[in-house]
């Protein structure tokens, strides 16, 4: 077996432990604050699939990597990785966005007592 492919099955096991990793943990916190009214819980559980999405994406990319890397499908798959990636910078912006609006409620509401 080719060093490439070798490192293309390790890179691919651990990008989908990864996956199920984040899909497991945002499905637990949506489970358990499904009703909560925080923001930022519900911008983490985004943050958590998109992370899971991403990362599902590169697990795809590492098998198609494994099983030929000159195919046009790695190349067209390695060509596509900006557009999750554009979800998951959004949904790293939306909780960074969130996370910075309740704590500056927060803070005011600290300093009003």
């Amino acid at each position: 077996m080719e060093a490439f492919r070798l490192l293309g099955i390790i890179r691919s096991f651990t990008y989908l432990w990864l996956t199920v990793e984040l899909y497991f943990t945002a499905y637990l916190y949506w489970r358990v604050y499904k009703n909560e009214t925080s923001v930022i819980i519900h911008s983490l559980i985004n943050l958590l699939f998109k992370a899971g999405f991403m990362f599902f994406f590169l697990t795809a990319v590492a098998i198609s990597y494994a099983n030929n890397r000159n195919s046009e499908v790695y190349h067209f798959l390695v060509n596509f990785i900006p557009v999750p990636a554009l979800f998951l910078i959004l949904a790293v912006r939306n909780f960074r966005e969130r996370s910075l609006d309740e704590g500056k409620r927060l803070i005011k509401k600290k300093y009003r007592k």
